[in-house]
C-alpha cells in the first residue's frame, strides 16, 4: 500500500512539471522568434535593395547602350549624306569614271558600317580601316586637295582596343567640309593615336582655315558643328556606362602673329580590351 501511495503522489508531481517544461520552451521559442524577426526583416530589406540597384543598373545600361545607338544612327545618315552628295558633285562634273570609282568605294565603305552598326564597340583597327576609306573617298571627291597621315602607338595593340565607331569621322569631314574649301588650298590633317596610362588618346590636327569654318557656322545658327555635338553625347553615355572619364576637347591653332591657321582636337577613352 505504501508504494502504491508513493506512487501516486510522484506521479501526481510529475503533472506540472511537464506543464512548465512546456511553457519554457514556447517561452523560448516565442523570444527566439521577437530577437530573429528584426534579423530578418534587415535581411530581406537589404536583399530587396540590393536586387533593385542591381535592376536599376541593368536597365540604366540598356538605356545608355540605346541612347549610344541613337547617336550612331545621326552620325550614320549625316555621313551617308555627305558621301552621296559627293558622288552627285562628280556627276555633275561629268566625271563618270571617277564617279563609278567613287560609288564602289562608297559600296565597300557602306558594308563595313552596316556590319558593325549594331556593336555599341569595335576594334580600333576596323574602325582605322573605316575611317581611312573615308578619307579616300573624300580625296577623290576633292581632287586630292589634302593629304592625310595617321600615327600609331608602337605600344598600342589596335585589334585588342575596342573604341565607338566612326568617333574621328566628324572631325576629319568638318576639316575636310568647311577648312579646305578654299579654292588652291593644300589642306594637311594629321591623326595620332597614343596609349597613356589605361587611357587612348586620338588626336586630330588640321590646317584648315578656321575663321571661314565658324563664320559658316553662325550663318546657319549654329555656336558649335552637330558632329562635335555628338562626339560629346557619345564619350558622355559611355563614360557613364564604363564608370571611367571620356573627354574631348578642342582647340584652335594661331601662327606666329596670332592668326587662325588650324584646328586640334583631342579625345580620351578609357582602354577597353576588344577580347
Amino acid at each position: 500500500m505504501l508504494d502504491d501511495g508513493c506512487s501516486h503522489i510522484f506521479g501526481t508531481m510529475e503533472i506540472p512539471n511537464a506543464e512548465v517544461a512546456q511553457q519554457t520552451s514556447e517561452l523560448v521559442t516565442r523570444i527566439s522568434l521577437l530577437v530573429l524577426l528584426p534579423f530578418l526583416v534587415a535581411f530581406s530589406f537589404i536583399v530587396f535593395i540590393i536586387y533593385r540597384r542591381n535592376r536599376e543598373g541593368t536597365l540604366r545600361r540598356k538605356q545608355l547602350e540605346l541612347e549610344l545607338q541613337a547617336i550612331r544612327a545621326q552620325i550614320n545618315p549625316h555621313f551617308i549624306f555627305n558621301c552621296l552628295n559627293s558622288i552627285h558633285y562628280c556627276i555633275q562634273q561629268q566625271q563618270s569614271e571617277r564617279a563609278g570609282d567613287y560609288l564602289l568605294k562608297f559600296s565597300f565603305l557602306t558594308r563595313r558600317i552596316l556590319e558593325n552598326s549594331s556593336k555599341r564597340l569595335i576594334a580600333l583597327e576596323e574602325d582605322l580601316d573605316i575611317l581611312k576609306a573615308y578619307l579616300e573617298l573624300e580625296k577623290l571627291r576633292s581632287g586630292d586637295r589634302f593629304s592625310y597621315e595617321i600615327k600609331l602607338d608602337e605600344d598600342l595593340d589596335v585589334s585588342n582596343t575596342a573604341v565607338p565607331m566612326l568617333l574621328l569621322q566628324p572631325l576629319v569631314e568638318n576639316a575636310v567640309w568647311h577648312g579646305f574649301e578654299s579654292r588652291g588650298y593644300q589642306g594637311r590633317i594629321m591623326i595620332e593615336i597614343e596609349s597613356q596610362d589605361h587611357e587612348i588618346v586620338m588626336r586630330v590636327t588640321d590646317n584648315g582655315k578656321v575663321s571661314e569654318r565658324f563664320e559658316k557656322m553662325k550663318q546657319h545658327g549654329k555656336e558649335r558643328s552637330m558632329g562635335r555635338t555628338l562626339i560629346s553625347q557619345q564619350l558622355d553615355a559611355l563614360a557613364e556606362l564604363e564608370g571611367r572619364e571620356a573627354k574631348f576637347d578642342s582647340k584652335i591653332i594661331l601662327d606666329e602673329t596670332g592668326n587662325h591657321c588650324g584646328m586640334i582636337s583631342e579625345i580620351t577613352l578609357p582602354f577597353i580590351p576588344q577580347f
